[in-house]
């Protein structure tokens, strides 16, 4: 048994849903896009799950809000890391 075909990072999946909703894919390069997940899962806690649903179940709605703001405030640091050319810099 792979580890990995059982157990997810669920503020991956939260991260996936917020690159959908703000169309990332369609405003930045797939190199960029990778950058911006990278660093944007590089500032939060992995939280690993069986089932997304075990999370959304024991999660109140206080928490998963705040889940989400997490999920924000570090996709905008991300995004304006990259933005700003400062991951460039960084790999030269």
């Amino acid at each position: 048994m792979l580890i990995s075909d059982r157990i997810t990072n669920f503020s991956e999946i939260l991260l996936e849903d917020a690159i959908s909703k703000r169309q990332l894919e369609k405003s930045m390069s797939e190199e960029h896009l990778q950058d911006v997940i990278c660093l944007t899962l590089n500032q939060l806690r992995p939280q690993y799950v069986k089932s997304t649903m075990d999370m959304r179940i024991n999660l109140s709605p206080e928490e998963y809000q705040s889940a989400l703001r997490g999920i924000d405030t570090a996709l905008e640091k991300a995004i304006s890391i990259v933005k700003s050319g400062r991951r460039e810099a960084m790999r030269d």
